[in-house]
């Protein structure tokens, strides 16, 4: 019987046995091998070769990279493995790796997948502030996975800006009037109101890439305008008295939820 990892049978390995099955040893991880066999008489005379089936060798489990976790932002982050070990052998190039993220430490909970064919993957959709487990394993060429090798963990940043609660923000035309977002046509002076504080305090901010528009800490203390803490000066006027409190990080603002809101004349329009 014999056995290649090339489909023509330039290089084999060979087994001699009187029984219906031969084993083989030193191949290499995760590589396809084809077989054929031959029947051999008491004269010594062979027969033409069978071609059998062909299959692939199992994935070993990864190894540890220099530095596991890289490019953490606060929504994503780069997780590096390297292809296996020296005592297990090594993956080729060409093998397929999952690459899973979890806040549960036992992989209990949601689970974030990436796969890749390389040796580092960008997993992205994650919390602000939030501690991520890794774990990877490796799959054949058969799609058969190897072991997961864990990973220890790492935390995303902090949100670089607050983050606006759906339904927050309205646009008001020259008049002060503030319309659905479909209705709204003036271009000239628009405001904004905000109805409801940031899920993501202390403060709220409005960007249009790259340049940020305006920066509202929020945390004043006291005054009838909260200061832009941006370089264009574009303070929120306060409106119906929404009354300065301590907030979780320096002071807030409280707003009513009903007529309270601040507006910025000189903010260039937006919409989503």
């Amino acid at each position: 019987m014999q056995l290649s990892s090339f489909s023509g049978f330039a290089a084999v390995f060979s087994s001699v046995t009187a029984n219906l099955a031969a084993a083989f040893q030193g191949l290499a991880v995760n590589t396809t091998y084809y077989s054929r066999v031959r029947a051999l008489n008491g004269s010594g005379l062979f027969t033409e070769f069978t071609d059998l089936y062909s299959t692939a060798t199992l994935a070993v489990a990864p190894g540890q990279a220099a530095s596991t976790f890289t490019e953490v932002t606060a929504s994503d982050l780069v997780v590096n493995w390297s292809s296996g070990t020296a005592a297990a052998g090594f993956n080729p190039q060409g093998t397929s790796y999952s690459a899973q993220l979890s806040t549960a430490a036992d992989f209990t909970g949601e689970i974030f997948e990436t796969l890749a064919q390389s040796t580092s993957a960008t997993v992205g959709g994650l919390l602000p502030g939030a501690t991520y487990y890794a774990r990877v394993k490796a799959l054949n060429h058969q799609a058969i996975a190897s072991g997961f090798a864990l990973y220890g963990s790492t935390k995303t940043m902090d949100s670089a800006k607050p983050g606006f609660i759906p339904g927050t923000l309205a646009v008001a035309d020259s008049l002060g009037q503030f319309l659905a977002p479909g209705a709204y046509t003036d271009t000239l002076t628009p405001a904004i109101r905000v109805t409801v504080q940031s899920a993501f305090a202390p403060g709220l901010a409005v960007t249009e890439n790259p340049a940020q528009l305006a920066l509202w800490h929020l945390n004043d203390g006291s005054g009838a305008a909260a200061r832009d803490a941006s370089n264009y000066g574009r303070d929120l006027e306060l409106n119906n008295s929404p009354a300065w409190i301590a907030g979780k990080l320096g002071g807030a603002l409280a707003f009513n939820g009903t007529n309270a809101y601040g507006v910025s004349p000189t903010l260039t329009p937006w919409r989503n």
